[in-house]
This record gives structure tokens, C-alpha cells and sequence, in this order.
């Protein structure tokens, strides 16, 4: 039974790119990582995508919803309705602010403190939301980043 759902949602998330014209799904990178002033006991943050459509049709975000781990810790999340259509293909910048919570600030802080290096291993998951249908579009990028200070 497992088997037939996970099929089943597997097959509706591929019948909804293609019902759309979505032959080639776009492609979230994290081009940087930064850090920005303190606020408080919070640690802010500006993470700077490029989300690419390489295809030929346009393709409507209403939002995009994203979860970062550094070194295997889900250090940030966040959510940003100021996504723009992506037109066929184009690469669209697109920098988001996001603070940590306590618990992950004191993780990643500790984490600072115990490095030689500034790189850092990451794993950014994206969920696009697409105008007009319900399934978003997951994309993983992972490698690693300088920590800009």
C-alpha cells in the first residue's frame, strides 16, 4: 500500500511539470552566505540564490520556501512570496534574509568556535510554489561555502 502512494504522488508530481509545460525544472543555487549585524541573541543572515529556467516556458512562482544545513545542521529557514515568473531561460538572483533561532544560533556559534576553516559543508533544500497548481517543486544543492564574517 506504502508503494502505491508513494507511486502515485510520485507520478502527480511529474504530471503536474509536464501539464504545465515544465519539460526542464529550474535549478535553486546558493551562490553566498553572509553574515549581518547581531540583533539581539539572533544571528542574521543574508543567503543569496540563483534560481535558473533552463527551458522554453515561463514558469510562475508564487513563493519559494527553503530549509539550510550547515555540516549537517538545520541552521536556517525561511519562506519569500517576492519571487519573480521566471522567464524561459533566465538566471534570477535573489538574495533572502533569515536569523536563526536560539538553538541553532548556540549550534553554529559553537561551530565557529571549533573550526580551523572558513568552509563549511551545506545542504540547501527549495520548494518552489508554482501559481495555479498545488505540488511546489523541490530542488537540493549542496557543496560547500566560505562563511563570510
Amino acid at each position: 500500500m506504502k508503494r502505491i502512494i508513494l507511486l502515485a504522488t510520485l507520478l502527480l508530481q511529474l504530471a503536474g511539470c509536464t501539464g504545465l509545460g515544465i519539460n526542464e525544472r529550474p535549478v535553486v543555487t546558493l551562490t553566498n552566505l553572509r553574515m549581518l549585524e547581531s540583533d539581539g541573541l539572533s544571528m542574521r543572515f543574508a543567503i543569496d540564490l540563483s534560481i535558473t529556467n533552463p527551458g522554453p516556458v515561463t514558469i510562475p512562482v508564487d513563493g519559494l520556501s527553503w530549509n539550510l544545513e550547515l555540516e549537517g545542521s538545520r541552521i536556517l529557514t525561511g519562506v519569500s512570496n517576492q519571487v519573480p515568473v521566471l522567464e524561459p531561460f533566465t538566471e534570477v538572483p535573489l538574495t533572502l534574509e533569515a536569523s536563526t533561532n536560539l538553538t541553532g544560533m548556540v549550534e553554529l556559534f559553537t561551530r565557529l568556535l571549533n573550526r580551523q576553516s572558513e568552509q563549511f559543508d551545506y545542504q540547501l533544500e527549495t520548494r518552489l510554489g508554482l501559481s495555479g497548481f498545488r505540488l511546489p517543486i523541490t530542488y537540493t544543492d549542496s557543496g560547500s561555502i566560505a562563511l563570510d564574517r
